[in-house]
């Protein structure tokens, strides 16, 4: 998310292949609950242990199988955010599984034990869905486990942020998204998402052509944060042409139009998965480094770990208690 001069909050993409944050968000609870734990206890901050124990119950019900295993599906120890699935896997009970670990066997997926394979019932996807099978999807993936898109078409394993979710963050989806939360729920969107044109429409294109000095114009179908791209290079390798509107006219399927100049703070919530919970009690934030004129790059999460902040939602009363943070 972005926060404009005027304190608003906006959207400015959307995570859907394999979103990372509760994990850091746990563990920054944990931490700050440690060293704060006097001013803790008196401020009534919501627990975090309800949303985890629901999500779990969730992913639990999907269980086709009740013999069947439930995991975390990681690309391991060299992945910048290995550290938040190692956390939240051990805080959920849940198996940490890489590709390897994982065979198919007349489309049942299953884990390799000492015990010999057992099944594997849900599985939560943390790999992007590019890599999940080198027989079907990106060959040369050494992360994946041949086979596991006939796994999932045979209907034996769950898998949540399914192959395909990261379609939803391409850059051009936001243009739709307030007609699309209107057909689909009947009702806004709950947080507006920063103002995007996709110039592959005429009267679109024409707005972005009568207001390019003030919009970022970037590839349409980009997955990236706009405040991820690096202005400068992208103004390098895509300079400003000398006539803007026959540059839209010939280009602009390909484009979008955003006006991001007052995105000032990035931020990134953990969002509910799988239906897992109607209030998320808190989040994590990756703030951005302020930098001068109107953009800012935001850090990935794991590079950005060490400066993560937990925010917490606290109350007049005491919180239910339960285990956990």
């Amino acid at each position: 998310m972005g926060r404009g001069p005027d304190g608003d909050w906006w959207v400015l993409g959307d995570r859907a292949q394999a979103p990372s944050g509760a994990g850091f968000a746990l563990e920054n609870r944990v931490a700050t609950s440690r060293v704060f734990s006097d001013f803790y206890a008196e401020a009534h901050v919501h627990r975090l242990a309800g949303f985890f124990r629901t999500f779990r119950d969730a992913l639990q019900e999907w269980q086709a199988d009740p013999q069947g295993r439930v995991g975390i599906l990681t690309p391991g120890p060299l992945n910048e955010t290995y550290y938040e699935h190692a956390w939240i896997a051990r805080y959920l009970g849940f198996m940490l599984l890489q590709g390897e670990d994982l065979t198919v066997d007349s489309g049942q997926l299953k884990v390799r034990t000492v015990a010999g394979p057992e099944p594997v019932s849900v599985l939560w996807r943390r790999l992007d869905g590019a890599y999940a099978d080198p027989l079907e999807l990106e060959g040369g993936s050494q992360l994946g486990t041949p086979g596991l898109v006939s796994a999932l078409r045979h209907g034996s394993t769950t898998l949540v942020n399914n192959l395909g979710s990261g379609v939803l963050e391409t850059r051009a989806f936001l243009a739709f998204m307030p007609r699309i939360a209107r057909a689909l729920l009947g009702e806004e969107l709950r947080l507006p998402n920063i103002a995007t044109w996709w110039c592959g429409q005429k009267a679109e294109r024409a707005h972005v052509a009568a207001n390019v000095s003030r919009m970022l114009i970037s590839p349409a179908l980009s997955t990236r944060q706009p405040i991820e791209d690096d202005l400068a290079a992208l103004a390098e390798g895509c300079p400003a042409p000398r006539d803007p509107v026959a540059w839209l006219e010939r280009e602009g399927a390909g484009l979008v139009g955003q006006g991001v100049g007052g995105a000032l703070d990035h931020a990134r919530p953990y969002r509910r998965r799988a239906g897992a919970a109607p209030d998320e009690p808190a989040g994590v934030f990756w703030p951005a480094p302020r930098r001068a004129g109107r953009s800012c790059r935001a850090a990935s999460p794991g590079s950005a770990a060490r400066r993560s902040r937990g925010p917490w939602r606290c109350s007049t009363a005491v919180p239910r208690p339960m285990s956990g943070s």
